[in-house]
């Protein structure tokens, strides 16, 4: 990952690998980052060529015993975690393919700007036929609120013409002018990590070793494969 600092903000350019794929390594280097750049600045996050992020590592944790993925979760939400405790606005400037995780941690921003452009953003859990971790749960409920089912129980992908009806995603060009820190929709998320993490991460466990998850998530996988 690459770190260029501005007089008016930082930006950290996701270049981890060619789909910017989260799993372990990435969480390191992500956090290594993170750490180096002042809480009070001004972020812009981006990635690199036809991807801003393909989500979760689905090659590293398809085959992950209870203990780890929980474990792995627990990395993936500590991440997410670290974008919402900056005092500092973040922005996440996106300019492809932004599915599933990765389109959670555009959601963990405090605003996205979307490039023109037909790559894909959304969710595919429902697909996948899995319930999201608590502090995942927690963003996508509290930064689209009545229009949460639209981004959930959706069948395809959002294109960017189609995703910048949701306020989350800014119709202008990267600025930090019209962006603001929401503090109730941060409250709000805290509140829901102190009262439903456990029975929510029971829940997403549950989901992710059904036998219809591992059906979906094997299929998906030997069709990336053939891709």
């Amino acid at each position: 990952m690459q770190i260029n600092t501005f007089s008016t903000h930082t930006d950290l350019v996701m270049n981890h690998s060619v789909a910017n794929v989260l799993n372990p390594s990435f969480f390191h280097n992500f956090s290594e980052c993170i750490q180096q750049i002042d809480d009070s600045e001004n972020l812009i996050i981006s990635g690199n060529g036809i991807f801003f992020s393909s989500g979760l590592d689905l090659f590293y944790i398809n085959d992950l015993n209870r203990i780890e993925i929980i474990k792995f979760i627990g990395n993936f939400e500590a991440m997410l975690q670290s974008i919402l405790d900056r005092s500092g606005l973040t922005l996440a400037y996106i300019n492809g393919h932004t599915v599933a995780g990765g389109f959670i941690l555009a959601a963990a921003c405090d605003q996205a700007f979307c490039e023109p452009g037909k790559y894909k953003l959304g969710m595919n859990e429902k697909k996948l036929g899995i319930k999201l971790p608590p502090l995942a749960q927690a963003i996508i409920k509290f930064t689209f609120e009545r229009d949460i089912h639209k981004i959930l129980c959706k069948s395809d992908f959002y294109l960017p013409k189609k995703i910048k009806e949701f306020d989350h995603f800014s119709k202008n060009e990267r600025t930090f002018e019209n962006v603001f820190k929401n503090q109730n929709r941060l409250k709000k998320i805290e509140h829901f990590m102190k009262t439903e993490k456990d029975k929510q991460m029971e829940t997403f466990i549950n989901s992710w070793f059904s036998k219809k998850s591992i059906t979906a998530r094997n299929a998906l996988i030997k069709s990336i494969k053939k891709d």
